[in-house]
């Protein structure tokens, strides 16, 4: 039994991504449990999971929520507020755990991070950078002091446990916010801003991905297909977004010129590249290439 965990919400339409992900834990040598909550994948999928990867996976269904069974609230809204739901029940299960959105890349061994989150007691979240200038609400007296990102983030979930019973509570209601930003809300107002420390964004999360290239480092001497990626000369270990989708890079280069769609351009390239490589060539294959024109 692991003390630790990975938090991730996940539909089919993600599974390139999850896929990646779950590959990218084993290849890199992490060693927390999996706590999955998903709407629609097949359980055929995790049993094949579970068959090939080491590390505990624990799948969840939207029936075991019924305290997100809110009046106009969509599957696609329960299931982003679900992993919150999760997290405040796994405060007796876990000493920390990592919440991480179903459309990332997951490209090194980030145990150190929920060691540090266990011992200190600390929010380790990426800088949510998009968020200096949104998602202020002003009804509720917030001004945006803590712009984290609600992933990667890695906490104790005994410690916050109120705060993820907080996020849904004050998302409930006409014009209720989204799950970003109910949870730095949440934080906010439970006085844990002192204790949030921001993880750079340029290897956490790369909110503009056209301020600094990514490198590849593919040495062998590593071994077991380790490879690398490098931004500023420091190893990445999350990267956001549907970058397997060759619709989604169009849609996001669209408007860019100059160094930035050079940057870009190459960024993008790089992280297909490296979805593709995760999802067939490593211990559990998805047809990439039906999948990623989705």
């Amino acid at each position: 039994m692991s003390d630790f965990a990975l938090v991730i919400p996940a539909s089919r339409g993600y599974l390139v991504g999850l896929n990646s992900i779950l590959n990218g834990l084993d290849l890199w040598e992490n060693t927390c449990a999996v706590e999955v909550v998903s709407d629609d994948i097949d359980d055929s999928y995790f049993d094949e999971c579970r068959q090939a990867f080491d590390f505990p996976i624990n799948v969840h269904r939207m029936d075991e929520f019924p305290e997100l069974v809110i009046e106009n609230w969509s599957m696609v809204r329960r299931l982003h507020f679900a992993r919150y739901a999760l997290a405040a029940r796994l405060a007796g299960k876990y000493e920390a755990i990592m919440f991480l959105d179903a459309d990332c890349l997951l490209v090194n061994n980030v145990m150190p991070w929920f060691e540090l989150a266990a011992g200190s007691g600390l929010v380790i979240a990426a800088h949510n950078v998009l968020g200096l200038d949104s998602f202020v609400y002003t009804e509720r007296k917030h001004t945006n002091a803590v712009p984290v990102a609600n992933m990667p983030m890695f906490l104790r979930p005994d410690v916050y446990q109120r705060v993820f019973e907080r996020t849904i509570e004050i998302s409930a209601g006409p014009g209720g916010i989204d799950d970003m930003p109910a949870l730095y809300y949440a934080i906010d107002e439970a006085g844990a801003a002192k204790t949030t420390v921001l993880l750079p964004d340029h290897i956490w999360l790369n909110n503009h991905p056209y301020q600094t290239r990514h490198s590849l480092n593919d040495n062998e001497c590593w071994g077991g297909g380790k490879f690398y990626l490098y931004s500023l000369r420091e190893r990445v270990n999350v990267v956001h977004k549907r970058w397997w989708s060759p619709k989604y890079q169009a849609q996001e280069l669209r408007g860019k010129t100059g160094d930035a769609l050079e940057i870009m351009q190459a960024n993008a390239a790089l992280w297909m590249q490296v979805h593709k490589r995760l999802n067939t060539t490593r211990k559990v294959r998805t047809d990439f290439d039906a999948l990623s024109i989705l």
